[in-house]
């Protein structure tokens, strides 16, 4: 799953099964992307509210940016339930569904 580049050859792991391969190499469209997309939270106990266009991508890289821009609380898709208001705005890359975590198991 993801976007891997076929250039590479990826680590392997005794019983383990690599599921996700993101590379980036080409920029994301959050809104249509079968995997992946833009997270609308923000936690409870956190400063920040997550917003599309802190994200975005250049240089085969993503960049979350983090900025000092008000957020008015709302229901949130991503939290299913209310977000208070925060002072801050940033960027949450997640996947559809939470079908996939960080890291291996």
């Amino acid at each position: 799953y993801g976007h891997p580049s076929p250039s590479k050859d990826y680590p392997t792991r005794d019983n383990f099964t690599l599921w996700l391969v993101e590379e980036f190499d080409a920029p994301l469209d959050l809104d249509t992307d079968p995997i992946w997309t833009w997270s609308d939270g923000g936690l409870s106990e956190g400063q920040v509210r997550f917003v599309k266009d802190a994200l975005t991508f250049e240089g085969g890289s993503l960049k979350v940016e983090v900025r000092q821009q008000f957020q008015p609380g709302s229901c949130s898709n991503a939290e299913v339930g209310y977000v208070m208001d925060k002072n801050l705005s940033s960027g949450e890359l997640r996947t559809r569904r939470n079908m996939f975590r960080f890291g291996y198991y």
